[in-house]
């Protein structure tokens, strides 16, 4: 009786085993639908949104959603020319640095930050306080 009892515990462990697998990959089914469904809307957005841009659809009740994705992209644009002027400033600063490490070697060290020419060894700028 133990024995039949343990081999029935296994067979219902086995049967309930095999639905959790056949669950799951329904559901990863049903994810994969719901993710064709999202990028369709999408798709469908864009169509109306670029519709929009060239003035073949106008529709009061979504033009606030218009707006907001204008404005988004005028942040985006703002946002990519900061990166850029930080980029060339970076760059600028990059040239500058191969100056003064070029006139370090002729004259002796010099702060990286301010350009002050430093004592030999020297931990601190004694002008800005810079660490070398």
């Amino acid at each position: 009786a133990f024995f039949e009892k343990l081999g029935d515990l296994a067979k219902n462990v086995g049967e309930k085993t095999g639905d959790a697998l056949e669950t799951g990959k329904l559901q990863l089914k049903i994810r994969g639908e719901k993710s064709n469904i999202e990028e369709n809307y999408k798709k469908i957005g864009e169509y109306i949104y670029k519709k929009y841009e060239e003035g073949l659809f106008n529709d009061e009740g979504i033009s606030q959603y218009f707006d907001a994705i204008k404005t988004s992209n005028d942040n985006i644009n703002k946002l990519e020319n900061e990166i850029a002027d930080i980029k060339n400033d970076t760059d600028n600063e990059s040239v500058n640095n191969t100056v003064v490490d070029s006139v370090a070697k002729d004259i002796g060290s010099v702060c990286p930050k301010c350009g002050q020419a430093l004592e030999k060894g020297s931990k601190f700028c004694s002008a800005c306080g810079a660490s070398l």
